[in-house]
């Protein structure tokens, strides 16, 4: 592990690790994230506490990440990706047909019920 630090600056990173770490890959941590979190709530064999859990978690993903954006305006990298992840939310929220499949009707067979008598 000692060795990263001097790859990295041997390639003419010359920032600390942990700011190259958090610039690069929290962003695509976030981004794992809130995919997961749309097809749990896209889930329709998920428990319908579990879906709402996962919209909650998007709607709070959705306010945080508008917050961020309007904080970081002169941060352009930062000021997209909370933007990105803000309107990805949204699309999956604005959805209309994102209820769960529901099963069919069952067709009833031709001819009387059973137990009619004839």
């Amino acid at each position: 592990r000692a060795c990263c630090p001097r790859i990295l600056y041997r390639f003419g990173c010359t920032a600390p690790v942990a700011t190259i770490i958090s610039t690069t890959v929290a962003p695509v941590v976030q981004v794992v994230l809130v995919d997961r979190l749309i097809e749990l709530a896209n889930n329709s064999k998920a428990a319908s506490s579990v879906r709402a859990l996962s919209e909650e978690y998007l709607l709070f993903f959705q306010a945080s990440t508008k917050t961020l954006a309007d904080a970081n305006i002169e941060d352009a990298v930062s000021h997209s990706h909370n933007m990105a992840i803000q309107r990805r939310i949204h699309a999956f929220l604005e959805r209309q047909d994102r209820e769960p499949a529901r099963a069919p009707a069952l067709k009833l067979p031709p001819g009387s019920p059973i137990g009619s008598g004839r």
